[in-house]
């Protein structure tokens, strides 16, 4: 079994609804945000490749340019967008056809939620 890794880049802001009051991340603030897709398999004799990094690009990239530079809560119409929340929303929006393992959603350089997928 071999992993192949696809990291994007975003900036947006956002607000989180379900904070205590007085919590600095209930007001509007923003991010640069780093997705990471994992995804699983065997390497394929006809390419030499678990899946193309183009092919994953393809799916996983309109995503990325929907929230880039956006008030993320308006784009997905939720008010509690967690790194959390997000690692989810991409999964349900990535086709099957990906061989996704796992997603991990970056808000900073040491701050990630990753969800792993049982494939």
């Amino acid at each position: 079994m071999m992993k192949v890794i696809k990291d994007f880049r975003f900036s947006a802001a956002h607000r989180l609804s379900k904070v205590p009051g007085g919590h600095p991340c209930a007001r509007l603030h923003g991010h640069n945000y780093r997705i990471r897709i994992e995804c699983d398999g065997p390497v394929k004799d006809d390419t030499d490749m678990v899946i193309d990094f183009h092919d994953v690009s393809v799916v996983v990239k309109p995503l990325v340019e929907s929230l880039d530079h956006q008030f993320i809560n308006d784009v997905v119409a939720y008010e509690n967008t967690t790194a959390e929340w997000l690692c989810e929303w991409f999964f349900k929006k990535i086709p099957a056809t990906l061989p996704i393992s796992a997603i991990e959603v970056w808000e900073t350089e040491t701050c990630c939620a990753r969800m792993e997928v049982n494939l």
